[in-house]
């Protein structure tokens, strides 16, 4: 059966329920279209490992997402989606979560649940702080704050020995707190 269905760069406004028949996909792909949510059917593909419903006109994190626990990659980035729920830390298999070009004011600390997380995207959003949970995502290699509100990182996230590239340009983090990311990632 279907294991990939690209829908990129179409102007869908929703996805059928059915959708969730398809229930030999991987990859379902429905970026830049004009859905304001997802089904419910979704959460019945359960070998999903990689969900784009980035470019869409989603608000609100679609709950249903957090049921499909084999998810991999998770691109939801430039929607307009104002925060994340808890139940975000049960996808342990995330690698990749893009979340940037939203209107995120705060992380849950659920996130520090995603112990298998690589990459992490929420540059321009409206983030105030981190929480200290971020510290937990120990195989974290790319992290991209950029352009929020940030006047501070954890303590904690100096605990994130594998992070390779970190962006914090176009934040309200001072001199001091620059020195600090300096003396905690040489």
């Amino acid at each position: 059966g279907l294991n990939l269905l690209a829908l990129a760069f179409n102007k869908i406004p929703s996805l059928p329920e059915e959708v969730g028949n398809l229930t030999g996909l991987t990859i379902l792909d429905v970026f830049q279209n004009e859905l304001t949510t997802i089904p419910a059917g979704i959460g019945k593909l359960q070998n999903l490992n990689k969900l784009d419903i980035g470019a869409n006109h989603i608000n609100v994190f679609p709950a249903v997402i957090c049921q499909l626990t084999g998810l991999q990659e998770l691109r939801c980035w430039n929607n307009g989606i104002t925060s994340i729920p808890e139940e975000v830390g049960g996808l342990k298999e995330l690698i990749l979560l893009e979340l940037g070009y939203n209107k995120l004011t705060a992380l849950p600390a659920s996130i520090g649940k995603l112990a298998n997380l690589e990459t992490l995207f929420v540059h321009r959003n409206h983030l105030e702080e981190l929480p200290a949970e971020m510290g937990s995502l120990r195989k974290l290699k790319k992290l991209d704050l950029s352009y929020n509100q940030l006047a501070e990182l954890p303590q904690e996230m100096s605990k994130l020995i594998e992070l390779e590239v970190l962006y914090v340009n176009n934040n309200k983090l001072d001199e001091y707190q620059m020195k600090k990311i300096q003396e905690q990632y040489p």
